[in-house]
């Protein structure tokens, strides 16, 4: 995950469309240590996907996920030449599954502030994510 070759992380990266489908509990440290790590751009899709198909609660992955997206992309969010305004819908979508099964209302607060920096920032498709959420 931290090794200087690019062709290294992007292997390490790909440990994600590995566990598509799973229940990612038991892979939680590993997911946050990709997150964190220089592999994760080249992960990030790949991630969101694994993610969004996970059975089992995700706990903080997707608040973890999302924030460094934005530290990455924020001003390329909401540019839709770009790949990181596709991922941000996906992101979007984790945000609210990460409010609706936060665990405390620490969890449902930093959910909530994270889809609020995304609409403020203009993150493309965040404001069909939210509603269709409200439906």
């Amino acid at each position: 995950l931290y090794d200087d070759d690019p062709e290294v992380r992007k292997a390490a990266g790909s440990v994600a469309a590995s566990l598509r489908g799973a229940d990612l509990g038991a892979f939680s440290g590993l997911l946050a240590d990709l997150i964190a790590s220089p592999a994760f751009p080249d992960a990030l899709t790949q991630l969101l996907f694994s993610l969004e198909e996970a059975r089992g609660p995700l706990g903080t992955l997707p608040i973890a996920a999302a924030q460094r997206f934005l530290e990455l992309y924020r001003d390329e969010a909401g540019d839709i030449r770009t790949g990181a305004a596709g991922d941000a819908r996906h992101i979007a979508q984790l945000l609210v599954r990460a409010y609706a099964d936060a665990p405390d209302a620490e969890t449902r607060a930093r959910a909530l502030d994270l889809i609020d920096e995304m609409l403020r920032i203009g993150a493309y498709g965040v404001g069909d994510v939210i509603a269709a959420a409200e439906r």
